[in-house]
């Protein structure tokens, strides 16, 4: 897990801006992560450039799986809340964070993925859940609640009910579809969303709490990854476990921490990229 992301993107003359907490760009898989953080980016696309934006990662060419993000994400192109823009696959995930898009060309913004039509591939989001408190757009038409625009598969994804959709005066009023096979997801009410109930019956046996990727938090009301714990720390150890280390002498080193194992397969870019 990532926590406490900062990133800030410029100006710049690379002809591609791919920004995300984990890879700015995957053509690997990308499996049971986590961040928590801020992005921002303030150059725009345009003349044939790239600026995709995500909360784990800027343009996903393999597998991402098993993950979600609070990163709030600022961007100018294609935004989302996981994904800036997609052309694989983005399955059992949710994102938290706040989205905003503030450019109105060659761009669009969605609470899990800003883009899913990547040219020449088979994008797919499926089982995912925008779970964001907002998304804020200029222009209506680039805007969705889980995806911002499509032409490949999308597929029983889910958005908060009550979602706030803000968009700039005088570019039309955005209107909410809830269809779990379209850009907007099915709607899902916090007295339903808040619950272990919902996300077993609706997105299991992906959300199948107590084995393989996600256990249920009681505190947080939502699904987490099966080794972070409840206070969402950087560390996640057991404190039993945690204790008898930190009172070793000489002082701990870090090869003595046991870090849990989320999956990232290469090839995949784990730093933000910007190619020239």
């Amino acid at each position: 897990m990532l926590m406490g992301v900062d990133i800030n993107v410029g100006w710049s003359t690379a002809h591609e801006i791919l920004v995300g907490s984990v890879a700015g760009v995957n053509y690997g898989t990308v499996e049971m992560c986590s961040s928590s953080g801020d992005i921002l980016v303030t150059d725009t696309p345009g003349g044939g450039r790239e600026v995709n934006s995500g909360g784990l990662v800027g343009t996903n060419g393999g597998t991402v799986k098993n993950c979600h993000s609070s990163v709030n994400v600022t961007g100018t192109g294609e935004t989302g809340g996981i994904v800036g823009k997609n052309g694989k696959d983005v399955i059992f995930c949710y994102a938290t964070g706040k989205i905003e898009l503030t450019h109105s060309t060659n761009s669009s913004c969605g609470g899990v993925v800003g883009s899913n039509e990547q040219s020449n591939s088979q994008g797919a989001v499926k089982n995912c859940v925008a779970m964001n408190p907002s998304l804020k757009a200029i222009n209506h038409n680039t805007l969705g609640r889980v995806v911002g625009r499509y032409e490949h598969t999308v597929q029983k994804n889910y958005a908060r009910a009550d979602m706030t959709i803000v968009v700039s005066p005088g570019f039309g009023a955005n209107t909410i579809t809830s269809a779990a096979n379209g850009k907007d997801g099915e709607s899902v009410s916090e007295n339903l969303y808040s619950t272990q109930k919902w996300w077993s019956s609706n997105l299991g046996p992906f959300f199948s709490f107590g084995k393989d990727a996600w256990k249920w938090s009681n505190d947080h009301k939502l699904p987490l990854l099966n080794f972070e714990s409840e206070n969402m720390g950087l560390i996640f150890l057991d404190p039993n476990e945690l204790k008898p280390l930190l009172m070793q002498k000489p002082e701990l080193k870090i090869k003595d921490i046991k870090f849990p194992n989320p999956s990232i397969t290469a090839p995949v870019n784990r730093r933000s990229t910007i190619r020239r």
